[in-house]
């Protein structure tokens, strides 16, 4: 760990420091004038990914911090940078990912003349899509603002920040935050945990839905030891962001659709619905009926960490709490009773190849190629019904949605490996560009239409996406 800044330092001192206690040395922006000042004396220690376009930028960020586990850091260019990125700060709080985005603004002594590049109610432009917003009223309130965001930002439900820094306050001199240690993980009430597993005691045939918040938690092998133990049917929640059970495992009976009278048809002949990490639920469309949210004789719980969530649980029994630590208190003396496992999910027909291929041949070819921990990053809701068959995610932290698929997943690759330069890359309709001496593991899944694999293994799974390339046409640079 590096030294603190001497008393004499300045608030850019403290914001890198900050970065450093916070576990994070990487920095993804595209800056203007007025960030230019936080650059001068850049530390050695430090990385910036510099991309061309904001919502590109946060994208790239997105993927970092969903890989990582930590917040990401993101630099944008005042007003007009914040109002690119909107779109992808959409994203990351609806996938709800932290992100600690440093926007710049004018120097302080224009702001009465209404100068050129001002942000106007700076607090007021990402709302309502970030948790906390702020510029600070002092420069030397500047690195304590930073510091609660990130706190904010990490807290569950996790999410993006905002902190507006002046121009002229990087300079200014600051002495530096005291060091904060924030434990977040919350342990649900006692007596909800006993609620739920008197539920599942008085219950015969039991639905598991299963959100993004297990992934993020790290609590795949407590939600697939739940399953067992309750013979329990296990579906993916509606739209949900993340790979959050095993589905080549025997209990995953498939992903809910997101409308209300075809996932109650889904959940048919359950008593018991235990939601566990996702809203119940999340509708694309109308629900076709009014009515309960589950079939008829079916009891509703729901198992969340976000406060939102719990709120608005139409109907049955909600438990606020981190996810892992629920599942674990869960698991502690839950009556064993003789149940019924539920019948396999059938395996998807074998799909033969087409001119042109075919969305399905295409996913169920990369799906014997890659390997168990590579990770997909997908941006195709369209081809999701076919990535759902063909295509199967049996191991925690290995699947992701996200806006800007391409560049979010070679960068959550490069999250899990110590930092190197780029990583090389081969879509299915352009050459393979530079690659590194440490190549990443990622398949990126972005085209609304047809299914556009982005692999950055220089291996078979690069090969086979060559060997089906529409066009010759150049990759452009991301």
């Amino acid at each position: 760990m590096d030294a603190l800044p001497p008393a004499g330092g300045t608030v850019r001192d403290a914001f890198y420091q900050l970065m450093r206690d916070a576990g994070c040395r990487v920095m993804f922006g595209n800056p203007g004038s007025t960030e230019l000042p936080m650059f001068r004396g850049f530390p050695g220690d430090m990385h910036y990914v510099l991309g061309l376009q904001e919502a590109c930028v946060v994208g790239m960020a997105d993927g970092y911090a969903q890989a990582s586990g930590n917040a990401a850091f993101v630099n944008l260019h005042s007003a007009a940078g914040v109002g690119n990125a909107m779109g992808a700060i959409y994203t990351a709080f609806k996938n709800q990912t932290p992100l600690v985005i440093v926007a710049g603004q004018q120097y302080r002594a224009l702001h009465p003349f209404d100068p050129y590049l001002f942000s106007r109610q700076v607090t007021e432009l990402p709302r309502p899509y970030v948790k906390y917003c702020i510029e600070p009223a002092r420069a030397q309130d500047v690195p304590l603002a930073i510091a609660r965001a990130w706190q904010t930002a990490m807290q569950h439900p996790r999410g993006p920040v905002m902190v507006s820094v002046p121009a002229d306050d990087w300079d200014q001199p600051c002495a530096a935050p005291p060091r904060l240690a924030g434990y977040r993980d919350i342990r649900p009430a006692a007596d909800g945990i006993d609620a739920l597993r008197d539920a599942i005691g008085k219950s015969e045939r039991i639905a598991i839905v299963v959100g993004a918040a297990v992934d993020r938690d790290g609590a795949w092998e407590q939600v697939v030891r739940l399953a067992e133990a309750c013979q329990a049917g296990v579906f993916a929640a509606p739209m949900s962001a993340r790979g959050s059970f095993p589905e080549d495992h025997a209990l995953f009976r498939g992903f809910l659709p997101a409308a209300g009278a075809q996932l109650r048809e889904r959940l048919a002949g359950h008593d018991l619905v235990l939601v566990v990490g996702a809203p119940a639920f999340a509708y694309h469309v109308p629900r076709g009926t009014e009515g309960s949210h589950v079939p008829e004789g079916a009891r509703l719980a729901v198992l969340t960490d976000d406060p939102e969530a719990a709120a608005s649980v139409p109907e049955g029994l909600s438990v606020l709490g981190g996810i892992r630590l629920a599942l674990e208190d869960l698991l502690q003396d839950l009556l064993q009773r003789p149940r019924h496992a539920p019948a396999p999910r059938p395996a998807p027909p074998e799909v033969s190849a087409t001119d042109p291929l075919s969305t399905a041949y295409v996913l169920q070819a990369l799906a014997r190629l890659r390997r168990p921990t590579d990770i997909v990053v997908e941006e195709a809701p369209t081809a999701r019904p076919w990535m759902q068959q063909y295509l199967p995610m049996t191991r925690p932290g290995t699947f992701f949605t996200m806006a800007s698929a391409r560049p979010a997943g070679v960068i959550a690759t490069i999250s899990r490996r110590p930092w190197a330069g780029s990583a090389s890359t081969v879509t299915s309709d352009c050459a393979p560009r530079e690659r590194s001496s440490r190549p990443a593991y990622a398949l990126s899944i972005a085209s609304a239409r047809h299914s556009v694999a982005s692999c950055t293994e220089p291996s078979e799974f690069s090969r086979a996406s060559m060997r089906h390339s529409a066009t010759d046409r150049p990759c452009a640079r991301a």
